[in-house]
């Protein structure tokens, strides 16, 4: 998704330092985390630089524009060719949401999924359910497609990510949640007259040229357990577990076909839902876990997936 951009402090290629994410909202504005973009004392940092732009260079930032919360609005003097975004106020506990960022200086773009496990209603404020690498911060956050929100620092006590909602920006950020869709014009009964008169003189035209048994027949339909069997898929899922059968959560979960993350939960169980195959079809996934071995096998869609790592001896 090239909408989404790496921000540095000071010229990449010249011993700049990788600070977070950031993504357009329009060809020339940007939003991401105010912290990413600011010292400890609050002060704006000179020379921010956008690497990995829509058109693959990097770009200083011309304006900067802090909120209130922890998000800031940033602008270039280039207009690039992005895909225009859609927004969402719509966000709820117990909704799935994708982020995608980037979490070093060095990986490529990753999609995570996760989860609004909480809000706080004082700070209009939401919790994720998985906790995320500093990289990621002011990365956005998707719900249905729409962007719903960026992701805040993390709170490395309680380990927990949070959202702030998208309608926090301290621009007019309403003009985002408005239809962008042209009004459709109605045609006028003259105009409908006219359409149905040119389609039954090309009829009548048709019937004179082309005889009726040349008409092919049309070929026997495919009966409708036939047609589900071809369009049945399945969801990646399965188990983490210990050597000892212990469950095991927070373990990062990476399928190699589409290159997204999920986590276990407080059950050891994992599920992409963003991609989906069809019955018996493989996909390599690795696991990984802080205190355990890495692991890599071969994992099939339609299936319960069991997994065991070993845990590291010192």
């Amino acid at each position: 998704m090239n909408e989404v951009v790496r921000v540095w402090i000071g010229n990449p290629h010249n011993e700049g330092r990788f600070n977070g994410t950031a993504f357009f909202i329009d060809t020339h504005t940007l939003v991401t985390a105010k912290h990413v973009i600011t010292n400890r004392e609050g002060e704006v940092y000179d020379n921010i630089f956008l690497g990995n732009t829509p058109d693959g260079g990097i770009i200083p930032i011309d304006e900067v524009q802090l909120c209130q919360r922890d998000l800031a609005v940033l602008t270039v003097k280039k207009d690039f060719q992005i895909e225009v975004a859609s927004f969402t106020k719509e966000i709820k506990e117990g909704e799935d949401v994708e982020i995608i960022g980037f979490y070093d200086a060095n990986s490529s773009q990753k999609t995570y999924e996760n989860r609004v496990s909480g809000y706080q209603s004082l700070e209009h404020t939401y919790e994720l359910q998985n906790h995320l690498t500093n990289g990621l911060s002011g990365s956005p956050l998707f719900l249905n497609g729409k962007i719903c929100g960026v992701a805040k620092a993390i709170n490395i006590q309680k380990n927990i990510t949070y959202l702030i909602p998208i309608d926090e920006l301290c621009i007019q950020s309403e003009k985002f949640f408005k239809d962008k869709e042209a009004p459709k014009k109605k045609l006028t009964l003259e105009q409908w007259a006219s359409i149905a008169g040119i389609v039954g003189t090309i009829i009548a035209i048709l019937s004179l040229i082309i005889p009726s048994s040349s008409v092919p027949k049309p070929k026997p339909t495919e009966s409708t357990h036939e047609v589900r069997e071809k369009k049945q898929v399945y969801i990646l899922k399965g188990t983490v577990q210990d050597q000892e059968s212990h469950l095991l959560a927070e373990v990062d979960v990476w399928e190699g076909r589409e290159g997204t993350m999920t986590q276990t939960d407080k059950s050891g169980q994992y599920f992409f839902k963003a991609i989906k195959g069809t019955n018996s079809e493989t996909v390599e996934v690795k696991f990984s876990k802080r205190g355990y071995h890495d692991r890599t096998q071969q994992q099939t869609f339609g299936e319960k997936n069991d997994v065991q790592l070993q845990q590291k001896v010192d």
